[in-house]
């Protein structure tokens, strides 16, 4: 009966228990910790993944292209597709995002088996660890993009107001950005080459080019032939002070000049030459402009137009003072492009192999909300600064003049195809 009572031994029992569960507790802990640095690893190929190939997908929208990049950008992370993990691309759409944007979205999945090593005691020799990452496009902080790789890009003695906005000069120059006598305030600068001149905040040199941001861009088909209607029909031109009114079709010229209103009514034309209207009041309906000669909107008239993008070719002699398009003059201006559709943003695309530059002054009164894209000229940008330009430019080179105000595109249109890739997941 002594041995039933007997407590000796049981500390040695309670010890080897107690030990076998602290050291439990201690292959636990060290094995979480491994694996929290493990998955951190995964994590940042999952984000690499994601965001490489959004970006792909951003230039060239095609989905093997953009997955090819995504299994680069992990691999060179450290998790190679079918080797060391898995990694599973697909395309998700922006409905679960809350984002205007329908496409360009790329999620990653990342899988990497990582084996144990106290916890194969417990028999859990390997634990799957899985990161995932989504990212896609969103609105652009960017008002300015000058592509040119050479020489000035940005230059000119006025004074630019664009505080809200992002500003990028590719070219590799000295005195890439030019500002001598004059100055520019934006939210962030950055320069591939230097600049002189006053800029604030002090521009980033040594910047990576910029891609065009619009490369993707579709340039719209001209339909062949010309007009063929009589002489008067195809060249409809107002030199009174009354009204008239043009319907879509295919013309030599349009031309208003008398000091009355000419309407164009909406849909979409074709002009094989200029487009002008002087002194006189201008109104476009909502459609698409093929100008296969010149844009001359200049003089004390008003021109107004809401959903309109205008497609220049820049060809034959311009009336505009300094050649090429121009917007110009002392009247009234509310120029808006689409905000939906395959002209989603733009307001005025120059062909891209077309280098004649551009003039855009603020008028006295002027409303003006889109892009201005024309990658191979200079744009000369002007005016007062007074008055209501959300407007981006992509364009060769920039030229200032004034005091112009730009505020960025995206703040009246969050759709706009002027985008940043973001992690959105």
């Amino acid at each position: 009966m002594r041995f039933r009572n007997d407590e000796s031994g049981q500390m040695i029992v309670m010890l080897a228990v107690s030990m076998t569960a602290l050291m439990a507790f201690m292959a636990l802990a060290v094995d979480v910790g491994v694996l929290f640095h493990v998955r951190r690893e995964v994590q940042i190929a999952a984000d690499a993944a994601a965001a490489a190939g959004a970006l792909d997908y951003h230039y060239n929208p095609s989905g093997s292209t953009a997955r090819a990049a995504a299994l680069a950008a992990a691999s060179q992370n450290g998790v190679t597709n079918g080797s060391n993990g898995t990694v599973a691309v697909t395309f998700p759409t922006s409905t679960s995002y809350g984002s205007p944007y329908t496409t360009g979205f790329v999620q990653a999945l990342v899988t990497v088996p990582n084996p144990t090593m106290f916890m194969r005691l417990f028999h859990m020799t390997s634990v799957n660890l899985v990161s995932g990452a989504v990212a896609g496009p969103g609105a652009s902080q960017g008002c300015v993009w000058s592509l040119g790789g050479s020489g000035t890009d940005i230059s000119g003695s006025g004074a630019m107001n664009a505080t809200g906005c992002e500003i990028y000069d590719n070219s590799s120059s000295g005195r890439a950005l030019d500002l001598t006598g004059g100055s520019i305030s934006a939210k962030q600068v950055g320069v591939t080459g230097g600049f002189s001149g006053t800029v604030r905040p002090t521009p980033i040199t040594g910047m990576v080019p910029v891609k065009d941001p619009l490369v993707s861009l579709t340039a719209p088909g001209i339909p062949g032939g010309g007009c063929t209607r009589s002489f008067t029909s195809c060249n409809p031109s107002n030199t009174t002070s009354g009204n008239m009114n043009v319907f879509p079709n295919t013309y030599t010229s349009i031309s208003n000049s008398g000091g009355g209103t000419m309407t164009l009514s909406p849909g979409n034309y074709v002009i094989t030459g200029n487009l002008s209207n002087t002194n006189s009041n201008l109104v476009f309906g909502s459609g698409l402009y093929i100008v296969e000669g010149n844009l001359a909107l200049m003089g004390s008239g008003s021109v107004t137009g809401s959903g309109v993008t205008f497609y220049l070719e820049d060809g034959g002699a311009s009336p505009c003072p300094g050649g090429g398009s121009c917007i110009s003059g002392s009247g009234r201006v509310n120029l808006i492009a689409p905000t939906s559709g395959g002209d989603n943003g733009i307001l005025i695309f120059q062909s891209r192999t077309v280098g004649s530059a551009m003039t855009i002054n603020e008028p006295t009164s002027m409303t003006l909300e889109g892009i201005v894209y024309a990658p191979s000229a200079q744009v000369g940008v002007g005016g007062a600064g007074s008055n209501s330009v959300y407007a981006d430019f992509v364009v060769g080179s920039l030229n200032i003049t004034g005091t112009p105000k730009l505020q960025n595109y995206a703040i009246k249109n969050t759709g706009t195809p002027l985008t940043k890739i973001v992690m959105v997941q």
